[in-house]
């Protein structure tokens, strides 16, 4: 685990799990967030490995990891992309196992993986790839882990807990190619922490035929996670970068804004 950055103030920490990609490179370009924050890496990324056990491995590791380095009784968890899908994860094994009451869950465009499971996007790890690795190598490591990560969401189960519920109506969903109503699988009635879902309105490409992968649920308010499981998600705040340059120096004050305020939302709303 790393440290990406240091505060006084008091407040509970912010974990953030690696991308796909395996690194937690793009969360040193945020702003100051008012508390602790720590990144966790792949630490498989340089092995270039996929994890057996896929992502409930993951979360397993990770929850022991923040339960040895932090000793919190009181975390803060999120994730860009696919990070957000392990986090979600975590949160019933650092309950269940270590007592860590995670106050929310910050999703950072983090696409419901059954929204371009069945439809035909693209795959767009070779973009991934090319805005943050310096070298060929590193290139090939993440596009190798990335490959890695989509196979792994794509055999994951969401939670089947519910999000907290805030009175701000209803989330919609309106993604082709989902899962039909009979067919999604049943939610349990065990509540969970607040989920806010960071979405992006920039699309990749947009002169593209065939949309990227991250794009399949772009018109989607939750990005296909009301259609999965209804409730998952109790708030979303709208960014106007695309999936890739949500920590790019145009884009990464807004982004730490939106982050911002989501903490705040999950601190005045968080209990469970």
């Amino acid at each position: 685990m790393e440290t990406i950055s240091r505060s006084r103030s008091g407040k509970a920490p912010l974990v953030l799990i690696h991308d796909g990609g395996g690194t937690t490179a793009s969360y040193h370009a945020l702003k100051n967030l008012d508390r602790d924050i720590y990144g966790i890496e792949n630490p498989l990324f340089y092995a270039s490995k996929p994890w057996k056990g896929g992502i409930r491995a993951m979360a397993r590791a990770y929850s022991a990891l923040i339960e040895l380095e932090l000793g919190q009784t009181s975390v803060l968890l999120g994730g860009w992309s696919f990070g957000g899908l392990v986090a979600l994860e975590m949160v019933e094994v650092l309950h269940d196992e270590y007592a860590i009451h995670v106050q929310g869950v910050l999703l950072l465009d983090s696409v419901c993986p059954s929204s371009w499971k069945h439809s035909a996007a693209l795959n767009d790890s070779h973009i991934a790839s090319n805005l943050y690795a310096s070298c060929l190598s590193s290139k090939l490591l993440v596009m190798s882990m990335m490959k890695h990560s989509a196979l792994m969401a794509e055999q994951w189960q969401p939670p089947q807990w519910q999000g907290s519920i805030l009175d701000s109506g209803e989330l919609g969903c309106c993604c082709p190619g989902m899962l039909s109503a009979p067919e999604v699988m049943a939610v349990s009635s065990r509540s969970g922490p607040l989920v806010v879902l960071v979405r992006c309105l920039d699309r990749l490409s947009p002169g593209d035929k065939a949309a990227a992968r991250v794009d399949s649920s772009r018109n989607c308010e939750t990005l296909g996670w009301e259609h999965a499981r209804p409730g998952l998600v109790s708030y979303t705040l709208q960014c106007s970068a695309n999936h890739f340059n949500l920590f790019s120096k145009e884009y990464v004050r807004e982004t730490t804004d939106k982050i911002r305020e989501a903490l705040m939302v999950m601190e005045d709303h968080g209990d469970y």
